[in-house]
């Protein structure tokens, strides 16, 4: 019988155990946080603590991976909060625990930013290389080789694009702010109900790969972001007309067609 588990019931990983457990599919999920392991414990969840360190690994989930056979890693890399983080290293030292699991099946969260914003506005599909230079992106590389590279029946790689929903809106970072630049450039996101279905497109999927999770109708960031701002109520961001457009286009035309898989909620 299938068992999923979830490293890092966050933002996306807490609603994907939710829909997977309203399927009374068996499934846990891991927790850096004492409050919420007690809180979802009470909830009825099977809920593990466990955190990812360079040098160690706090909570043991080692009997957890054994009787695991799908496997869904939302592992932020936490580089926003300190550049001196090694993602790589932390992630190295997780997967060496799956030596001793029984996983068939491993989905892995990475981003859209391993791709580089150009001003002839690129378009990017599942089969590009990826090409960013910052010490993030760089990092988010490594770690998706990392992943490509396990010998597992079934390997996917998911590249989610800006995460919309719930209390989360990037609208409330540029409401008001001036001079805002790249008007004309693309914007690549995708609502968390889809980021939701997909990954559970891709957990009943046995095809191994790239995928990428971002809405297919790319609205501009100025007409983005002003309906964003007038439906929030928010002060509409003022965009410097002058400015130069640099930024990407994310194709999920493949993930679209091997999954059959359709993107219902605008951003």
């Amino acid at each position: 019988m299938n068992r999923y588990g979830i490293i890092g019931l966050g933002w996306l990983g807490l609603e994907l155990c939710k829909a997977l457990k309203a399927e009374n599919l068996p499934t846990w999920g891991t927790t850096t946080s004492t409050e919420k392991l007690m809180r979802l414990t009470n909830e009825g969840f099977d809920v593990s603590y466990f955190e990812l360190k360079e040098n160690e690994l706090k909570g043991s989930i080692v009997e957890q991976l054994q009787k695991t056979t799908h496997l869904f890693i939302n592992i932020p890399p936490g580089l926003r909060k300190s550049s001196t983080t090694n993602y790589v290293q932390k992630l190295s030292r997780f997967l060496d625990l799956l030596a001793h699991a029984s996983i068939q099946h491993l989905v892995f969260v990475s981003s859209t930013g391993v791709f580089l914003d150009a001003k002839d506005i690129p378009v990017y599909t599942e089969e590009s290389k990826p090409n960013a230079t910052s010490e993030r992106a760089k990092q988010l590389i490594d770690a998706e080789n990392l992943i490509l590279n396990l010998h597992l029946p079934t390997v996917q790689l998911l590249r989610l694009g800006g995460l919309v929903g719930g209390e989360r809106h990037p609208a409330n970072y540029l409401s008001g702010r001036n001079n805002v630049g790249n008007l004309q450039a693309p914007v690549n996101m995708i609502r968390r109900e889809d980021a939701v279905a997909l990954s559970k497109s891709l957990l009943q999927s046995k095809k191994s790969g790239v995928f990428h999770g971002v809405y297919p109708n790319y609205p501009t960031r100025r007409v983005f972001y002003t309906q964003a701002c007038k439906n929030m109520n928010l002060p509409i961001p003022n965009f410097n007309d002058l400015d130069s457009n640099v930024g990407k286009k994310i194709s999920s035309l493949k993930t679209s067609n091997e999954l059959n898989f359709n993107f219902d909620f605008q951003p």
